[in-house]
């Protein structure tokens, strides 16, 4: 509530950047990893900063371009601006129409670049993110989870999978609260 946003409204910027990043992830093409890498910068910057000074969609194109660097799987500025574009136009159930390259765009551009050097600097260019999905895939196949068919396909449990999906983003956010755990010179909405 420091910020000026009530809990809820907060929260639910937080999932929207993590479903904005993870939908711009797959329309890139990019490996899930990445998607989890620009998920997590996502709300360890929001952890510290404001949704009231800084743009969720700013910072959340800014991610996926730093996600898709640090996972070794880069994606050129102007990629990430053309999906974001594509995915507003689909919220907002417009017809989807080429990006102009005119001076707002490159406005934009400059904002992304901007927003990106604050999330490194904000961090202090720690960005290594260590993900759990290794070890959960390994108690998987313990648990039996992951039984296949010929085909290829999961023939039990995939409700489990989808429960995964849908509790990604409030992983994201309690990853958030083990950052200020572990970083405890940073406080929450610094001005």
């Amino acid at each position: 509530m420091s910020s000026g946003l009530d809990v809820d409204t907060e929260t639910g910027l937080r999932v929207v950047g993590c479903e904005l990043i993870q939908a711009a992830g797959i329309l890139l093409r990019l490996p899930q990893v990445a998607m989890a890498t620009g998920q997590v910068l996502f709300q360890r910057f929001f952890y510290t900063k404001s949704f009231v000074k800084h743009s969720m969609e700013h910072v959340s194109m800014a991610c996926v371009h730093l996600a898709s660097k640090i996972e070794e799987a880069p994606r050129r500025i102007r990629d990430v601006i053309n999906v974001f574009h594509r995915l507003r136009h689909l919220r907002e159930k417009k017809k989807p129409v080429p990006l102009v390259l005119d001076q707002e765009y490159v406005n934009l551009k400059n904002q992304i670049i901007k927003a990106e050097r604050r999330v490194l600097k904000e961090l202090g260019f720690c960005v290594h993110v260590k993900h759990p999905h290794k070890i959960i895939v390994m108690y998987l196949q313990v648990l039996e989870c992951e039984r296949t068919d010929n085909s290829g396909k999961y023939k039990k449990k995939s409700h489990y999978y989808r429960d995964q999906r849908r509790e990604r983003s409030r992983s994201y956010e309690r990853t958030g609260h083990r950052y200020e755990r572990d970083h405890p010179g940073h406080s929450r909405h610094r001005r």
